[in-house]
């Protein structure tokens, strides 16, 4: 029977006939063994034909052996009921659903996961199909249900037991558990199932979920996993989904097409693998013990609540996206990251659409290295524990400058962040705020209800019926009527509670010792027994009540019977004195007298508001790590490379230098600070605001390892105008451009470190210019530096340079005698505010192998503020090293100390006890009158 030439009635008849379904049915009794389901046997015990006018097409199947019948054709089916043995229905035909059919399993316990042939057991290998969207396919009874073939239905509802889909493909808009109170498991192993969109289901899929509010018992992944393919737009997943029993590992969960929301409590341990579509998540175990997987181009959201996902997020392929592409916000947290050897490293976080977006990064230290993040759309992005790791030769994190938070920030919350710029130079792009912890204490007052327990009578408090309908109430003691006996019901406080029926109100008074902010706390218990619960009730605490100063707080109902559990009201700011206390209660069920509520215990809080310090900055790595401010008055470590602050807010903060790490202070204020720096530690300070963009100004810009413009070198240098914001010229009979170069390349060979910080220099050939545009915010005297070192091949030293600003001489270095190490050439300057082109350029003949190394080039205000520190005291070990640029003296009240030794002057005497002092600049101790020089 082909379902698509029955009449239109035909649907609509089977509906009707599946209200009672079974109230007439054909039981089959099979003359002579057949094992055929057919149109034309009659095995049936009316010898009816099966299929015939009149007949409602429903099975049942009694006998106790069980069997086998080969489905032939399509035979449409209203319902099967199956009421013992182990049943298989295969063959070659199609069962059609043709309506609200029911399939039953006997009423009798399943072992689970050992199903025996004498056990209650259906297997389907035929084909299932629906005749329409309307159709409804229900499992019920507790037997257990396989299908081996392919399931088509409008909808799949599992009302008791278990159904298993195996290896093949299930289609149905929904699968829903239908009703509470029966046990109910369902097993996928190997299955694709897809996600219909259609009108019965709205668009508005729900897979694995609920119905008339109930939920799976169970919800199984075999070994061969599931894949979801959604072709609707939005589908969901509130059911928790686990690992079958005994399986060390289950294939997992892979979807593809349309949106998927996990929203269930998962433990499978398989992963899941997004190949095409959009994934959503709500809890932070959503998402199994796994690894999530994102092939190229996906995104990855989270709505409703800010997430922190524990899995390894595996980057598949190139520019994964994860954040919100719709009018959601997209609060994500990242703990893992890993990367396919098809990824290039590039995370799209944040928005492609408009609005808010939130990303939280709480990397593990097992995270692999990160190229690059791109935070895009109006996103604020977070950071909560664990290390950003960048590789060697990544590019920097940036904001996509097009779309821009009006002040977009890197926000370091309650963990801290710790940068590993192993090898490499990172420029953070934007500022890190440091944010304090605001922790909550409460403290009770001793005394401050007379009788806060009941113990001993009800004196202090009095009960009012606002019903005089609804009499008793008052003290009683554990076990009973209103606690039934039942421990798990009986006060933690003590022996004896106070009872509050349904409109009822208690009042009592306390006493406040100090004024503050203040919490009333007691215990809430609930009357047990579905009869007399008073779950239903709701509770309204009111402090001073009918006065000007009424303070009100509700609680609502509980929804369900619960023991004793402790409330508080909200804080309140009271006066020192005595308080009046009302509980009142509302009409829970008006019909219904003894609805009662159980308190005990009362007390009386403080809050206090404790700040706890801003959370840790922490630098690792060889590299070196930019960022244009840090505010924090907690701890910022430095255990590796550099860490350069251009502008620092640093009051009264913890600042440590580890052995062989640089700490660079550009600008700001420093108040009531410890900087400790370590033996082959470095602390420099005072340079002032850089007008070069850092990028610029060092060179790592561009990624030469993994550029592929035309002019890209394998042996490690860029020889092309314009790069990193530098235009670069020939001067004279030259015949080879400068540009940029990395270590490791022919112009600074490998083993030869060539680079103060980061990876990259500008080169300098003899005979070229280098020259780029600078803005200068005001009129005033600048100072123009940078490092600058010699090219130990062809008489690289032998190169005079001259800086020039709009073609006018600033300063000139003549040609060296030797090579040499880094060492920083300076300038001064008048300018106009506006723009000016800074130039360097380098003389020394036409030889394309001489050449000079530039790397740091800063642009300062002369007379800026520079760094201030206030207060502070600074501790060196010997062996450290102090790097004073400050262009304009230092005031340190709290002095300069050497393995715990206070220095009050003389820089000759700080160098004898093994501190290198570099630099030009002053510390002077003390106030700014009066202050004694301590070097220069």
């Amino acid at each position: 029977m082909n379902p698509d030439k029955r009449p239109l009635f035909a649907l609509a008849a089977s509906a009707i006939a599946a209200t009672s379904l079974f109230g007439a049915t054909q039981t089959w009794s099979p003359a002579e063994g057949s094992t055929l389901w057919d149109l034309a046997t009659a095995n049936w015990d009316d010898g009816a034909v099966w299929g015939g006018e009149g007949i409602t097409n429903s099975a049942v199947f009694a006998a106790a052996e069980g069997g086998a019948l080969a489905v032939a054709g399509d035979v449409p089916v209203d319902g099967v009921e199956v009421r013992a043995g182990a049943w298989t229905f295969g063959g070659d035909g199609t069962f059609w659903l043709s309506g609200l059919g029911d399939f039953a399993l006997p009423d009798w316990p399943l072992h689970l996961w050992d199903v025996k042939t004498a056990d209650a057991s259906v297997t389907v290998s035929a084909p299932v199909r629906s005749t329409g969207p309307a159709s409804i396919f229900k499992k019920d009874g507790p037997g257990a249900l396989t299908f081996t073939g392919p399931v088509d239905a409008g909808a799949i509802h599992v009302n008791n037991g278990r159904v298993s889909f195996l290896g093949n493909e299930v289609r149905a808009p929904r699968i829903r558990a239908s009703f509470p109170d029966t046990p109910t498991e369902v097993l996928f192993d190997g299955v694709r199932y897809r996600a219909l969109a259609t009108a019965a289901s709205g668009g508005d899929n729900v897979i694995l979920g609920t119905y008339d509010g109930c939920n799976f018992a169970h919800c199984y992944l075999g070994e061969g996993g599931l894949e979801i393919h959604a072709e609707s737009p939005d589908n969901y997943v509130p059911q928790a989904i686990s690992t079958q029993p005994g399986l060390e590992r289950d294939g997992g969960v892979a979807f593809s097409g349309g949106c998927v929301t996990f929203a269930g409590a998962n433990t499978f341990n398989g992963g899941i693998h997004v190949k095409n579509g959009q994934l959503r998540v709500q809890r932070a175990d959503s998402l199994g013990a796994g690894d999530v997987r994102l092939d190229g181009g996906q995104t990855f959201f989270v709505v409703n609540n800010e997430v922190r996902v524990p899995n390894r997020i595996v980057l598949a392929g190139d520019n994964s996206w994860m954040g919100s592409t719709d009018g959601r916000v997209a609060r994500l947290g990242l703990t893992r990251l890993a990367f396919t050897e098809k990824s290039h490293k590039r995370v799209h976080l944040g928005r492609q659409g408009t609005g808010y977006g939130r990303v939280v990064l709480a990397l593990a230290d097992d995270s692999e290295p990160v190229r690059n993040f791109v935070v895009r759309g109006d996103t604020e992005l977070s950071v909560d524990g664990g290390v950003f790791t960048v590789e060697a030769g990544a590019l920097s994190p940036y904001f996509d400058t097009t779309k821009l938070l009006s002040d977009p920030v890197l926000r370091v919350e309650r963990g801290g962040f710790a940068f590993d710029t192993a090898g490499t130079c990172v420029d953070l792009g934007l500022t890190p705020v440091f944010q304090g912890e605001a922790v909550t204490n409460f403290t009770e007052a001793a005394g401050s209800f007379a009788n806060p327990g009941f113990e001993s009578d009800e004196s202090g408090w009095t009960r009012v019926n606002l019903n005089s309908t609804y009499g008793g109430g008052g003290r009683y003691s554990n076990g009973s009527a209103f606690t039934q006996a039942d421990p798990a019901f009986d006060s933690p406080a003590g022996g004896w509670y106070y009872v509050v029926r349904q409109q009822c109100t208690l009042t009592g008074s306390f006493t406040v010792p100090a004024e503050g902010d203040w919490a009333v706390s007691f215990l809430l218990g609930c009357r047990p027994g579905s009869d007399y619960a008073g779950h239903k009730v709701s509770v309204t605490v009111k402090i001073d009540p009918d006065t000007a100063d009424e303070k009100v707080f509700t609680i609502g109902p509980r929804g369900k019977v619960h023991p004793f559990t402790r409330f508080a009201t909200d804080a309140y700011h009271l006066a020192a004195g005595t308080h009046v206390l009302r509980l009142e209660t509302d009409a829970g069920n008006a019909g219904q007298q003894y609805e009662s509520l159980l308190v005990d215990a009362f007390a009386c809080v403080r809050r206090e508001i404790v700040n706890k310090p801003g959370a840790p900055l922490t630098k690792k790595g060889a590299g070196r790590l930019v960022v244009p401010a840090v505010g924090t008055d907690g701890t910022v470590a430095v255990e590796g490379g550099t860490l350069r602050v251009q502008a620092a807010d640093l009051d009264g903060a913890a600042v440590s230098v580890a052995a062989g790490a640089r700490l660079e202070l550009d600008a700001g204020r420093v108040t009531n600070a410890t900087v400790s720096v370590a033996a082959g530690g470095a602390f420099s300070v005072g340079a002032g605001t850089n007008l070069i963009p850092s990028d610029a100004a060092d060179f790592e810009q561009v990624d030469i390892t993994q550029a592929t413009d035309a002019f890209q070198k394998a042996n490690g240098f860029w020889q092309v105008s314009p790069v990193c914001g530098w235009t670069f010229e020939m001067l004279g009979d030259q015949t080879a451009f400068s540009g940029v170069q990395r270590d490791g390349g022919v112009m600074s060979p490998a083993g030869w470190k060539w680079t103060p910080s980061g990876r990259q220099t500008a080169f300098l050939r003899s005979n070229n210019r280098m020259s780029r545009t600078v803005e200068v915010p005001e009129d005033g005297v600048y100072e123009i530096s940078f490092l600058h070192a010699a090219r130990d091949y062809n008489d690289g030293f032998n190169i005079p340079l001259t800086v020039k600003v709009d073609d006018a001489v600033v300063c000139e270095l003549a040609p060296r005698t030797a090579y040499y190490e880094y060492t920083r050439l300076s300038g001064r300057v008048e300018l106009a505010a506006g723009a000016h082109v800074l130039a360097i350029e380098a003389g020394g003949g036409s030889a394309s192998g001489k050449l000079l190394y530039i790397d740091d080039v800063r642009l300062v205000a002369a007379d800026g503020p520079g760094l201030a520190l206030d207060g502070n005291r600074i501790d060196l070990a010997s062996g450290a090293t102090l790097d004073l640029q400050n262009p304009v003296p230092i005031y340190l009240p709290g002095g300069v100390f050497v393995d715990g030794v206070k220095f009050t002057g003389g820089r000759a005497r700080l160098e004898r006890k093994g501190v290198t002092v570099t630099g030009a600049g002053e510390i002077q101790v003390g106030a700014p009158d009066g202050s004694v020089l301590l070097f220069r």
